[in-house]
This record gives C-alpha cells, sequence and structure tokens, in this order.
C-alpha cells in the first residue's frame, strides 16, 4: 500500500522512542481533541514525520504505546500504512 494523506492531528500530543526502540506518545490533554480520538490522523502525522526525517515507516516500528490525559497506558496497532486499533495495557 502506498502513503496516504492525513488530516492534521486536532490533538495536543508528543512523541519519542523509548530505549527498547518502542514508539510513545503522550497525550498532553491541552483542549484538543483526544489521541484517542485522534489516533488515525496522530500516527498519520508521525508517520509523515518518520518518512521524512528519518526514512522509516510506522511499519517498521514494532510496538506503539500511548498514555493518555489519565496516565492510562495503552498500545495502538498501525499495519499496511494504516491505523488498526488499540491494544489495551499494552
Amino acid at each position: 500500500m502506498g502513503h496516504k494523506p492525513w488530516r492534521k492531528p486536532i490533538s495536543d500530543f508528543s512523541w519519542s522512542f523509548l530505549p527498547n526502540g518502542t514508539l510513545h506518545i503522550i497525550d498532553h490533554n491541552l483542549g484538543g481533541m483526544s489521541v484517542t480520538n485522534d489516533a488515525e490522523n496522530v500516527l498519520g502525522a508521525i508517520d509523515g514525520a518518520l518518512r521524512a526525517e528519518y526514512g522509516k515507516t510506522l511499519n517498521e516500528i514494532e510496538k506503539i504505546t500511548y498514555q493518555d490525559s489519565e496516565g492510562q497506558v495503552d498500545g495502538l496497532y498501525w499495519s499496511e500504512d494504516e491505523f488498526k486499533g488499540f491494544v489495551p495495557g499494552s
């Protein structure tokens, strides 16, 4: 599948790689939509940044986690250039 365009996320978030290679996203809850409700666009934007800055795609990342505004950490499943769903308790 080819890279598809994404709507700019309206979530307030940051992301980084943990030492074990996990991509970790934090929802900052500054008044925008939650990462939970904007996950497809958040991941699409991160995928675009990875392609532009590192020559990688989210398809190459083994594990993606996010911390919601209440501190709960769950997983996000991305495959074949699209968001597939949530992985509770990752």
